[in-house]
């Protein structure tokens, strides 16, 4: 689920002329525009505005060109015509003037000096359409549509709800009549649409992709619903919450963040939360699901302050995801410590890290006690680890495909599986500086499993080879995967003397709980760290829910987003040593 699901995520979106005589004159809904840079590719920027029950404005912006995750807008004012929107952390603003029809707003954004953007209200659709290669409960999804036209260009974004908050742009649109056709791009997919004559609050729409097809009955909505799990914290919160900013000195860079403290007199204990791989925003929302922020909710309500960041180049940080490493991670959660330190809110000898994942990689290199650690000795109290990595990365990738494959039937995760002869040519070339021999090697590779898989050699097929052998060595050449496949977490966890609380799931198919958890426990060993706790958790998975098989496609499905007795084990493990 979780690999075709990504593939989804860019599903569908729909355009007809919108009725600006029937636009409200209110700022709630979703807005869309083109800033058109001096230098470099015209980039989408739009702003979805919600109210609260207090009738309070609230909302986010998104670049669905730069990333489908959102970031929270600092603040809203709407004053008669006039529209100015704050996005303090990025030192940004959006000021314009709303049309007499409310359907557009003319002005600009600035961020150092202004950039003339027009906003379009966009019409925002949602459907439910049954996935027939899921089985109940994910039979249906809810794909949200956001389109608007101005002049003759199109704009439009999709969302899968139950997924998240994720949007991804749609490309080549064609409306013709009642009919419309557009393409999202990098996904192979294509959408058609038919507007019902004398309704336009719906339409019939269908989506394709390789060989699947799925259809649904569109419904405008004024503004698409958020997806609110069960767990996860609403205003108004029994403790401090506030946008903060730091800078990483040796990157250059400015992350962003949000710092969760218990109201009364410190100072407090202090964990800074470190994001698994992939680009993600602080709450690291997956699958509709913000397990950091309900982990912060739960320890700021028990006495410990929690401070958690967007990945750099996500959200409201500064910086470039693309090109970083492990190691360059390991700098952002070093400042993170260094920020933590300077509050006097903050108990300085008891700040911690928590690291899901690769996060659980990345919190030993901050706290090893050597000359190469990322830290000054003594910065690091403790380390949680969450489903780390615990073996030789090249045995836990190897590992990791063969638990995918035994739990998810999607041919579009068995067709990934085939490529561990290129993971394994990455790994025998990262030591070599020639990359031009290496991408040879890997292109040698790919023809052969291609060749060998006797596959549709129509030049439709070849060409979406084509397109997926880019984006697979995009992947494998990068500077993140190959640090990362070369990377042997024993190397950290050695020198790392401070006190480890290291958990994980026996149905966690993504870091092998029994292998991982040894390799854990040994490398400490051998460093001689005398505070160790390593506890296996029975029917979690990957993220820490309560599954039934631990396969990726269960994430979106289970309602739960963190285990209650995993935060009730990290908050005791952590309140013990902080001496509280």
């Amino acid at each position: 689920m979780h690999i075709r699901l990504i593939l989804v995520f860019g599903l569908l979106s729909s355009i007809w002329t919108i009725d600006a005589n029937s636009q409200p004159r209110s700022l709630v809904g979703s807005w869309l525009g083109v800033l058109a840079l001096p230098s470099g590719p015209d980039v989408r920027l739009g702003f979805t505005i919600r109210e609260d029950t207090n009738g309070q404005y609230r909302g986010t912006w998104s670049s669905p060109d730069q990333t489908p995750l959102p970031g929270d807008i600092g603040s809203i004012r709407f004053d008669h015509d006039t529209v100015r929107l704050a996005l303090k952390v990025l030192n940004g603003l959006y000021a314009g003037v709303m049309s007499k029809d409310g359907s557009r707003i003319e002005g600009s954004f600035s961020q150092g000096f202004p950039i003339p953007l027009t906003l379009l209200r966009e019409k925002s659709y949602v459907a439910s359409l049954e996935d027939t290669a899921v089985a109940a409960p994910m039979k249906y999804f809810h794909l949200a549509l956001k389109i608007a036209k101005d002049s003759n260009r199109w704009l439009g974004t999709v969302e899968v709800i139950d997924m998240g908050e994720e949007e991804y742009s749609i490309d080549s649109v064609t409306a013709t009549g009642d009919s419309l056709r557009f393409v999202v791009p990098n996904l192979d997919g294509e959408f058609v649409g038919a507007l019902e004559r004398g309704n336009p609050d719906g339409f019939d729409g269908v989506w394709r992709q390789d060989s699947e097809v799925t259809s649904g009955r569109f419904a405008q909505v004024q503004v698409v619903q958020e997806l609110v799990r069960p767990q996860e914290p609403r205003p108004h919160y029994p403790y401090k919450e506030d946008s903060v900013s730091y800078l990483n000195k040796r990157a250059g860079i400015v992350l962003a963040g949000t710092l969760t403290e218990p109201f009364g007199k410190g100072p407090f204990p202090a964990v800074f939360l470190i994001l698994g791989s992939g680009p993600h925003d602080r709450d690291e929302a997956i699958m509709g699901h913000k397990p950091f922020k309900v982990i912060a909710d739960y320890l700021t309500r028990h006495g410990i302050a929690v401070l958690r960041a967007d990945d750099r180049g996500v959200g409201s940080s500064g910086g470039t995801y693309n090109g970083a490493t492990s190691a360059n991670f390991a700098t952002d959660a070093k400042s993170a410590v260094e920020f933590l330190k300077s509050r006097p809110e903050i108990d300085r000898k008891h700040i911690g890290l928590i690291g899901h994942s690769e996060g659980g990689m990345i919190a030993p290199m901050v706290a090893a006690r050597d000359t190469h650690s990322y830290s000054a000795p003594n910065d690091v109290a403790f380390i949680v680890l969450l489903a780390a990595p615990g073996i030789h990365n090249s045995a836990l990738m190897m590992l990791q495909r063969s638990m995918l494959a035994k739990n998810d039937t999607s041919k579009k995760m068995l067709n990934q599986l085939r490529y561990s002869a290129l993971m394994d040519a990455v790994l025998v070339g990262t030591n070599q500086s020639n990359e031009a021999l290496l991408s040879h090697r890997l292109d040698s590779l790919w023809k052969r499993q291609y060749a060998e898989g006797g596959g549709d050699t129509s030049q439709n097929s070849r060409a979406k080879s084509m397109r997926s052998k880019a984006a697979t060595f995009t992947v494998l050449l990068s500077p993140w995967y190959r640090f990362f496949i070369a990377y042997d977490p024993a190397t950290a966890l050695r020198k790392v003397s401070v006190p480890v609380l290291a958990l994980n799931g026996t149905l966690d198919r993504q870091v092998a709980c029994e292998v991982d958890l040894q390799g854990i426990s040994r490398a400490l060993k051998e460093g001689n760290n005398k505070d160790v706790t390593i506890k296996k958790l029975p029917g979690l998975n990957h993220l820490f829910q309560h599954a039934q098989t631990g396969s990726v496609d269960e994430y979106a499905m289970i309602s739960e987003t963190f285990s209650p007795e995993v935060l009730d084990i990290m908050c005791t493990w952590i309140l013990k040593h902080s001496n509280k």
